[in-house]
């Protein structure tokens, strides 16, 4: 029996790599992802980054750099860093579609994310630290679990309230894009400065999709998070609902694969509850 679907727009093509041996493609991508993990984790840290400062400085000049770093490193490395990365491992996998690119990022993103974030600081950390220091498991993991209970609370609160208001004003990008339309020397450049921009799908369902995890997770252990969670999925529907209908817009076709890969991550959160 053939079986045959619908062909993607022209637009949903990436032309240049349509001669891409795909399999190759997904190999080297492979490769270089596990890669980049195994740094990513263990190296690539702001934690790890603080500490070689404080370490090289010194004094109370070191101990001041360190107290502020954490929040400065975060923004630069979940905004700037990861994000420039993955996307160039992407790159490199040559996909054929902008549909099968956008979930190979998501999923990169998901998959750094929730390791990063999660799955690193309440459950390998203590499991690291329990087999070097020969503690016991059954208290290490727990009492670990229970704390980063309230800092994830406090993280995705913050996220819920703060970060939110700023995501909504999008002041930065109104600036930029005022700044170009100013510095422009003809009307069409003008005009394109005001012109709507592809929304990062890949990178903030990823966010969306570990925020799900962490309050699906806690739902027994501090049903505040989840409470504090589900606040946070209800804003951020609307947000992204006003800015993709006023700034950006989708600049892709996946025929229904994201929100296919995003329910079997959904489906990982009720694993984990």
């Amino acid at each position: 029996m053939l079986m045959a679907e619908p062909a993607t727009t022209p637009t949903n093509i990436l032309w240049e790599n349509l001669d891409a041996d795909r399999k190759a493609g997904a190999a080297k991508g492979c490769c270089l992802t596990v890669f980049f993990f195994i740094l990513a984790f263990f190296l690539f840290t702001p934690s790890f980054f603080v500490a070689i400062i404080t370490f090289l400085i010194g004094g109370i000049a070191g101990a001041i750099l360190g107290g502020f770093l954490p929040i400065i490193l975060i923004a630069v490395y979940t905004t700037v860093l990861i994000p420039m990365i993955i996307y160039k491992l992407v790159d490199l996998e040559r996909h054929h579609t902008k549909g099968a690119y956008v979930n190979s990022a998501m999923v990169k993103f998901l998959l750094f994310f929730a390791g990063e974030i999660f799955l690193l600081p309440t459950i390998v950390q203590p499991l690291i630290l329990a087999v070097v220091e020969g503690g016991d498991l059954r208290h290490a993991i727990p009492s670990m679990l229970s704390y980063m209970g309230l800092q994830f609370g406090l993280f995705i609160g913050l996220m819920s309230f703060a970060w939110m208001g700023f995501w909504l004003l999008q002041i930065p990008l109104l600036i930029v894009r005022m700044l170009n339309a100013k510095l422009a020397c003809t009307p069409r450049s003008e005009a394109m400065a005001w012109a709507n921009r592809p929304f990062d799908v890949p990178y903030y369902q990823a966010w969306y999709l570990v925020v799900t995890m962490i309050a699906f997770s806690y739902v027994t252990i501090a049903p505040v998070v989840t409470l504090i969670g589900a606040i946070y999925m209800n804003q951020r529907y609307w947000v992204d609902k006003y800015n993709i209908c006023t700034l950006f817009y989708f600049d892709f076709e996946s025929k229904g694969l994201t929100p296919r890969k995003a329910v079997s991550f959904i489906l990982i959160c009720m694993f984990f509850f």
